[in-house]
């Protein structure tokens, strides 16, 4: 939310005569380190801000500043509201709308009619499907990556059967597919970690401080996340065969690159890596009758035993 507290910044000083860095860090609730360099990067777009030394010091604008409405071009002034609807949606929590009303109202007459036609004609909806449980610690997260600030958190473990306290030091937030991911140094793993917020159980911050990593770079990061977890191949490889009345629901589940074939009758076989033999027996009876195990041996006797026990459970 940098380019929207860059604008609020110069909204706040062309209001007031002066302000002071801690001032201004009080009011976007981040750290006066994050302001001088916010600071920094206006004077470097030409924005004339004059720094007061001295204890009763602070920042302004050049007396007669104004913002000009030429500064955005009609693509730019449409990408900055169109991406503020998204946002809106992502952090409802932030003030963006007040700071896009502001600014659309120094924009020219026919930038502004643009936007109201892209706001009749373009609609953003970020929910998915099915109501989410709601992300209830971003806020105490993003204190604890403003301030350096240790965090205590009860995560699950990889086979979700029990949670465990981690230590963390918050490096950023990331918002991908609907969901929001924490990158963290685990104290307990002893390395960088991805956490999905919606999964921590408790979140507790701490006073004491952590100094993050020279060099770390978040897209960076992310980037080869990505690609290790697209690229990742699964532990325990299965053969099934899809009957017919089943087949076009389970190709929503295929993904691209895995093998598969169509048989003459309708139905598909399917090659598919999963995580371990627990998945794979899970998501194989998940389809009933409509799902033959072809390989491996192993797992059609696992699927044999644990039929019997359904019938049996059924006849008692």
């Amino acid at each position: 939310m940098k380019t929207e507290r860059l604008l609020g910044i110069i909204l706040l000083l062309k209001s007031r005569k002066k302000l002071s860095a801690q001032d201004i860090a009080k009011l976007f609730e981040v750290s006066e380190r994050t302001i001088y360099r916010d600071i920094n990067s206006l004077s470097l777009i030409k924005v004339p801000i004059v720094s007061l030394p001295g204890p009763g010091g602070g920042y302004s604008l050049m007396e007669g500043y104004k913002i000009d409405p030429a500064f955005f071009t009609k693509d730019e002034a449409l990408s900055l509201f169109l991406g503020g609807r998204v946002a809106e949606q992502i952090e409802p929590g932030t003030k963006i709308r007040n700071a896009l009303l502001k600014i659309e109202s120094i924009l020219p007459e026919e930038i502004k009619k643009e936007i109201n036609l892209a706001k009749e004609t373009v609609l953003f909806d970020m929910k998915g499907w099915f109501e989410k449980k709601p992300e209830t610690y971003l806020q105490s997260l993003q204190e604890a990556i403003t301030d350096k600030r240790q965090v205590d958190i009860l995560y699950p473990n990889q086979c979700q059967l029990m949670d465990e306290r981690r230590m963390i030091d918050s490096y950023g937030l990331i918002y991908k597919a609907g969901v929001w991911y924490l990158v963290a140094f685990c104290h307990l793993r002893k390395s960088l970690r991805t956490f999905r917020v919606d999964r921590i159980k408790r979140l507790e911050l701490l006073s004491s401080n952590f100094r993050q990593q020279e060099g770390f770079d978040i897209a960076e990061y992310w980037k080869q996340t990505v690609i290790g977890y697209e690229e990742k191949k699964g532990e325990y490889p299965i053969k099934i065969r899809i009957e017919k009345k089943m087949a076009n629901i389970v190709r929503r589940y295929i993904w691209q690159g895995e093998p598969v074939s169509n048989s003459d009758d309708g139905s598909l076989i399917w090659q598919m890596e999963t995580d371990n033999f627990e998945y794979a027996l899970a998501f194989t009876l998940s389809l009933g009758c409509y799902a033959t195990v072809l390989e491996p041996d192993e797992l059609k006797k696992k699927v044999i035993e644990e039929a019997k026990k359904i019938i049996s459970l059924y006849k008692n």
